[in-house]
C-alpha cells in the first residue's frame, strides 16, 4: 500500500461503517412501527445489510467473506 492510498482507505472504511450504521438504525427503527408484516420484514432486511456492511467496515478482509456468505 502506497503512501496515497491510505487516508482512502481510511476514508472509505469510516463512509462504509457510517451507512452500516444508518440502515441498521433506520431499518430497525421502521420496522417497530410497521404492522403490515411485508413491510416489517422489508424494512428488517433493510436493517439486516448494515449488519453485513458491519463486517468490512470493522473487520476488514476475513469478517467481512464470513459475513456475505453465512447469509
Amino acid at each position: 500500500m502506497t503512501a496515497l492510498e491510505a487516508p482512502q482507505l481510511v476514508w472509505s472504511r469510516w463512509l462504509l461503517a457510517a451507512m452500516a450504521v444508518v440502515s441498521m438504525t433506520l431499518g430497525n427503527l421502521i420496522a417497530l412501527s410497521q404492522t403490515d408484516l411485508k413491510r416489517l420484514l422489508a424494512y428488517s432486511s433493510i436493517a439486516h445489510v448494515g449488519y453485513v456492511l458491519a463486517a468490512p467496515a470493522v473487520g476488514g478482509g476475513a469478517a467481512s467473506v464470513h459475513a456475505i456468505s453465512a447469509r
